[in-house]
């Protein structure tokens, strides 16, 4: 009897905490009405079971419950903890952006760590924006699942409580209304207050969590309102302030990439072989050996190209070169046979290198070797002799230019090239007594003065000697002290310099100054020295140029030169920097006392031009009982120039070479040809007196004397004509002609 009881307790019992239950879900859902709705499913349970639930049965099904409520407890302050961190995750995001925004406007960092962090950024945003998005689906996911679990759990409560009061129902009904309804009236009133009691503080503690979870939904509304905010409002701004700072990255980016590849380009041109910068053939030969030793890591810097007398001479700066790569003789001679090479020159190719001054020079032939009579070449290395040469000519084998060249020697074809390259315009000319120093000046003056347009001022102090055989005009004129007039026209040249030299500025024609025989102005001029210095070293600044000749064993000054102070004092130092022309004897002694490694050069030379001149039957010294020269015979002249590294040997041209190409040339007023009238028609500057200027004719006869002339008549054409008195007096008569010695 006692366990019927007990087990009829317990089914109401569980009616009991089922319908507690029921009424602790409603509460979640509908927290204003919960009083009396769960009053009313409390009575409508106690009265279906009617009233027959034990104390001990309602207490047992209170600890389930209680124990169900905890574990909701726990999952709502979970829910809590992770709504709070989630919020501050969310306003931690809005600081960092808001710091990124400031970080954005005051920092610009540099170009590739910038790149990188737009993009991290823009990821990290990416990253926030979708935790943010995840913090909201979470918490709209745990709503849900919390309202799922009430309707879940209300559904299988009702269910559950609905059965076993339906159960105990039909089966003790009866039974247990009638027998313990006082009992049950007075535990029910018991439990009744105490599940009163029960109720109002669960009720209490489901408003603070109702509460709670309000409070938690209008932060995440909140929150969803400030990140929509910040998707709509914040980071379209960022992200258009990102999009900026990237395109300005981007362009600093192109730009610095611009400027890189611009430095790249002038780096490789500094560090690539410096090339000539020409289009001729002398700085395509040069480039192409430039360009081979390249490819093997041996930088050649073009200098300069040097004319020789078989071609040219190309040097090379090596001091460029890496350290690892060998520099030596040995190095540069095993590249010569190699194809980029070949068909330079027609001589094997031979670097010589001065390791001092890391420069590699190489001579280019480009003149055919001397063919022997049986069609081959003269070994190359081995000396050619002026014998050998001479015959070679002779026989049609090769031409006189080709014999000076292989004797190495400039020809005279190379005249105005040599004077162009190798001189300046501050000459000194050398010879013995009939040596031809004064041809030998005009060949120069005229060369100069062609390649400057310049004014050409002559200064003869013996005009109209039988010995005068200038083809351009003078300033000094016969029949005056012509020494004294040489001084003064130099004196007028030295206050012209010293006039220039006071404004070097201006644009000045260029103005060369020759003076003949300068070893007799020197014994009457004390000033020479101080005008002859001048000139050597302050005439170019001034655009001007000196040229002198003078008589001379003296090859180291001037003869008769100021004695009595050493600053007029002219010795060899002055002329260090002037271009020193020696004809051949004078040529020798200077190499006895410079130079005796030439000498034999020299000798064979000589010997060239006697051979050459007897097979021709021409000679370079005045004929006998005569003044004439032959003015196409070979002579060779030793030049010492400041513009070349070391003495060279030139071909002297015809005199009068320019006799009649002075175009370009101009002379000062009063300049007039001084050369006697035989001389002027030796030269073909007049004509023959006894050949009709009219017709050509040689039919002449004389018609009758002037007082200074002679007129003649043409048997031929009947014209007359006059002619200068071929006297001593009249053959010094000065005859006035054009600036082009026409």
């Amino acid at each position: 009897m006692q366990n019927s009881m007990r087990l009829k307790l317990e089914l109401l019992g569980g009616s009991a905490i089922a319908t507690l239950a029921l009424l602790i879900g409603i509460s979640y859902t509908n927290p204003s009405g919960f009083r009396n709705i769960a009053l009313a499913s409390l009575g409508g349970a106690v009265t279906a079971a009617v009233g027959t639930l034990t104390l001990c049965a309602i207490n047992d099904r209170t600890g389930v419950l209680q124990r169900e409520i905890s574990k909701l407890e726990i999952e709502v302050k979970s829910l809590k903890t992770k709504l709070d961190k989630e919020y501050e995750d969310a306003a931690a995001l809005v600081i960092i952006c808001e710091q990124l925004q400031d970080a954005v406007s005051k920092h610009e960092f540099e170009l590739s760590e910038a790149g990188s962090k737009v993009v991290a950024i823009e990821q990290q945003a990416k990253q926030w924006q979708l935790a943010a998005h995840n913090s909201r689906n979470a918490a709209l996911n745990l709503k849900a699942q919390l309202e799922q679990l009430q309707a879940n759990f209300n559904e299988r409560l009702h269910q559950a409580v609905k059965a076993k009061a339906n159960q105990i129902a039909r089966r003790n009904a009866d039974m247990y209304i009638s027998k313990r309804k006082e009992e049950l009236t007075a535990i029910d009133t018991a439990h009744l207050e105490q599940l009163q009691s029960i109720k109002e503080s669960y009720q209490k503690e489901l408003e603070e969590l109702q509460t709670l979870l309000g409070q938690r939904e209008q932060q995440l509304s909140e929150f969803a309102i400030e990140i929509k905010t910040w998707d709509e409002e914040i980071m379209p701004g960022t992200r258009s302030a990102f999009t900026e700072s990237a395109t300005s990255l981007q362009l600093q980016l192109q730009l610095a990439a611009q400027r890189l590849e611009a430095l790249q380009n002038t780096n490789a041109q500094l560090q690539a072989p410096r090339l000539f910068p020409g289009t001729t053939a002398i700085d395509a030969t040069g480039n192409r050996i430039v360009q081979h030793f390249a490819a093997y890591e041996v930088i050649l810097d073009a200098v300069e190209a040097i004319l020789i007398p078989t071609g040219f001479r190309l040097r090379f700066k090596c001091d460029r070169t890496n350290e690892f790569t060998k520099l030596t003789e040995e190095e540069f001679d095993k590249r010569t046979a190699e194809p980029g090479l070949m068909g330079l020159s027609y001589a094997l190719l031979d670097f010589a290198l001065d390791t001092r001054n890391f420069i590699v020079s190489v001579d280019i032939v480009t003149a055919p070797p001397l063919a022997t009579g049986g069609g081959g070449a003269i070994a190359s290395g081995k000396p050619i002799t002026a014998a050998t040469a001479t015959d070679l000519v002779s026989k049609g084998s090769a031409s006189s230019e080709d014999a000076f060249r292989a004797l190495g020697c400039f020809p005279a074809s190379e005249f105005e090239n040599v004077i162009r390259d190798k001189f300046v315009p501050r000459v000194r000319v050398v010879a013995g007594s009939t040596g031809g120093k004064s041809p030998l000046m005009e060949l120069i003056a005229v060369a100069l003065a062609k390649q400057n347009q310049a004014e050409l001022w002559l200064i003869n102090p013996v005009p109209g000697s039988p010995k005068d055989w200038f083809s351009i005009p003078g300033l000094v004129q016969p029949g005056t002290d012509v020494t004294q007039e040489a001084i003064a026209q130099l004196q007028k040249a030295h206050r012209e310099l010293n006039e220039r030299n006071k404004n070097l500025s201006q644009k000045y024609r260029f103005l060369i100054v020759c003076a003949d025989e300068i070893n007799r102005l020197a014994r009457e001029f004390a000033d020479l020295g101080t005008v002859i210095k001048d000139y050597y070293q302050i005439s170019d600044h001034a655009q001007m140029g000196f040229i002198t000749a003078g008589q001379g064993g003296n090859v180291s000054g001037v003869s008769g030169a100021a004695k009595t102070d050493n600053a007029k004092k002219l010795m060899e130092e002055d002329f260090q920097n002037a271009t020193q022309v020696f004809t051949a004897q004078a040529a020798k002694a200077w190499l006895q006392k410079k130079n005796v490694s030439l000498l034999p050069k020299l000798t064979e030379l000589e010997a060239l031009c006697r051979q050459l001149n007897e097979a021709a039957g021409l000679s370079p010294r005045p004929k006998p009982g005569t003044k004439v020269v032959d003015r196409h015979a070979y002579r060779v002249a030793l030049v010492v120039s400041p513009a070349t590294d070391e003495p060279f040997f030139l071909q002297i041209p015809p005199y009068s070479h320019y006799a009649d190409k002075l175009n370009g040339i101009s002379f000062p007023d009063g300049a007039m040809i001084t050369a006697p009238y035989e001389n002027q028609v030796a030269l073909g500057l007049a004509s023959d007196p006894l050949t009709c200027p009219h017709c050509g004719s040689a039919h002449t006869k004389q018609d009758r004397p002037l007082k200074t002339e002679i007129k003649r008549k043409c048997n031929d054409c009947g014209n007359f004509y006059k002619v200068p008195k071929l006297t001593l007096t009249s053959s010094r008569k000065a005859f006035s002609i054009d600036a082009r010695g026409q």
